[in-house]
């Protein structure tokens, strides 16, 4: 089954030019200022993401959301004999039918329902197979199954359907088009306004489910070619799971949804980022109330929207703070670090065509807590932490350079000196682009201090333009460039960084000072 993603509701508009900036595309960037570095630029583009941060995992029974529900079943009332996954896999092709039939008429016959109930339940340990799973969703059982819930008015018997219905969706490889024809999403969504909370939990974990399977299959096609369509209407009632008083477990499950449809891009992760779920998922994120674990999955979707749409971080930061998410680096557990590390990292990526960028930037200037923060990442953090603090030193100091008498003070070249030797690919990465972002701006500085020495020697007044600039770095930043000087002492102390900065451009700019 190959299905195209169905068009963006009303979102935030995306700016397509930006995406491979976060995303890590091998694409060269413009460079329009010398400040600019193409090869640094690229290397920490590439270093921005771990792979980590697009990690999906199951919906269907997920023990993080909800507690592994009650599949025991009795064998003796059963139509069929209680044969394990590999051994209905192998009764021949008669046999096989003729199991499936009998497995059908208990389900959908006239029956009672706690025979209906108990085949289900058997059903369920059986379906857990791959193989298995594919043999019942692209037969005429799944059709009967989604018949049933549409008619069904009895809450367990909906859960139970429900359950069996995204087990299947979530084990099986390969779900044919003819599914589609019946109903399977129209009948989901309306059980996922289902009164009983039970039904309404297990509708959003088996649509969750169908919607992914779906993204995953999204072959870049007109989405009015194929079978499979999801209404804007089924997006915006999963949307709305996520606002204040919706019962935990089911928002849960609308998150984890959420998070694994995201991680595909594109027009799918386009369609829930809208100013509704943005704020909504802010929200979640920041309540001390709510579960670290649907915290941090709620934040994990904030990032991956945020990623594939670098225009809404605008969004973000009207509702969560830089002075936040500085915070947020040292609170909870990794996985929530990770994610407040992420977001402060894409603002930082987007602060250059954001409003009011001074305005937020200075915050990041008057905090003292931000450094601290990131050096004990570096210090005592995971692998993916220690790596994604290195990036975000170092889009700190291609914003300003002297943010790197800061780190410097705050002994980040022994940091540097020590994590070199790191064996995680991951953190010689990172570790990699804040050399090289730090290697490029060293001659400027250098420059600039010469500039600096010049004037001074002239006698003359700094210009309009320096005046300027330095009154965008806020007032307790000193003039000039000459409180500069100690960065490049101690750098040329570390073996790292002097094999890489000393070149006859250095040398020739450091005779000059003489």
């Amino acid at each position: 089954m190959e299905v195209a993603a169905t068009p963006p509701g009303a979102g935030i508009p995306r700016k397509a030019q930006r995406i491979a900036a976060l995303t890590g595309e091998k694409k060269k960037p413009a460079v329009s200022k010398a400040e600019d570095h193409p090869k640094a630029s690229i290397t920490l583009s590439q270093a921005l993401w771990h792979p980590s941060d697009l990690a999906v995992r199951p919906i269907m029974q997920n023990r993080k959301a909800d507690q592994a529900a009650d599949v025991r079943f009795d064998g003796k009332t059963l139509p069929v004999d209680s044969l394990s996954s590999s051994e209905f896999l192998k009764l021949q092709p008669d046999e096989l039918e003729a199991f499936v039939t009998r497995i059908m008429n208990s389900i959908c016959g006239n029956t009672s329902v706690n025979e209906k109930m108990n085949t289900l339940k058997y059903l369920e340990t059986i379906c857990v197979s791959m193989d298995a799973a594919n043999v019942f969703i692209n037969g005429v059982l799944m059709h009967s199954l989604v018949k049933l819930l549409r008619t069904t008015k009895l809450p367990a018997l909906r859960v139970q359907l429900t359950s069996v219905i995204g087990l299947l969706v979530r084990h099986a490889t390969l779900i044919e088009d003819d599914l589609a024809s019946s109903g399977i999403i129209a009948v989901l969504t309306e059980t996922l306004r289902d009164k009983q909370e039970k039904v309404r939990r297990c509708a959003m974990a088996s649509l969750g489910e169908l919607l992914f399977y779906i993204a995953t299959q999204n072959g870049g096609f007109d989405f009015l070619l194929f079978s499979y369509q999801v209404p804007s209407t089924t997006i915006a009632l999963v949307a709305s799971i996520l606002r204040k008083g919706e019962d935990d477990v089911t928002q849960h499950y609308a998150l984890k949804a959420i998070e694994n449809i995201s991680s595909q891009g594109g027009e799918w992760a386009a369609r829930f980022t809208t100013h509704d779920v943005l704020g909504n998922l802010c929200y979640i994120m920041k309540t001390s109330s709510k579960q670290e674990v649907v915290r941090s999955t709620a934040g994990s979707c904030l990032v991956r929207l945020v990623r594939f749409s670098p225009s809404s971080v605008a969004v973000v930061l009207e509702k969560v703070t830089f002075k936040e998410l500085i915070a947020g680096l040292c609170k909870g557990g990794a996985k929530l670090q990770q994610v407040y590390i992420n977001l402060l990292n894409i603002a930082l990526v987007g602060s250059s065509v954001m409003n009011n960028a001074s305005r937020h930037l200075q915050v990041l200037f008057d905090e003292k807590a931000l450094i601290p923060n990131i050096m004990a990442i570096l210090e005592q953090g995971p692998e993916v932490l220690r790596g994604k603090a290195f990036v975000c030193a170092a889009l700190l100091c291609k914003i300003n350079r002297r943010w790197m008498l800061s780190f410097c003070n705050a002994k980040i070249v022994p940091a540097v000196e020590r994590l070199t030797k790191e064996k995680d690919a991951y953190v010689q990465q990172c570790v990699d682009a804040l050399i090289q972002i730090v290697v490029s701006l060293v001659p400027g500085i250098l420059d600039s201090i010469g500039a600096d020495f010049q004037q001074s020697a002239n006698s003359k007044r700094p210009s309009s333009a320096t005046t300027t600039q330095h009154a965008t770095l806020g007032r307790s930043q000193p003039r000039g460039s000459m409180p500069l000087f100690p960065v490049v002492l101690h750098l040329f102390r570390s073996m790292t960084f002097r094999d890489r900065i000393v070149n006859s451009q250095v040398l020739q700019q450091l005779a000059t000072f003489l």
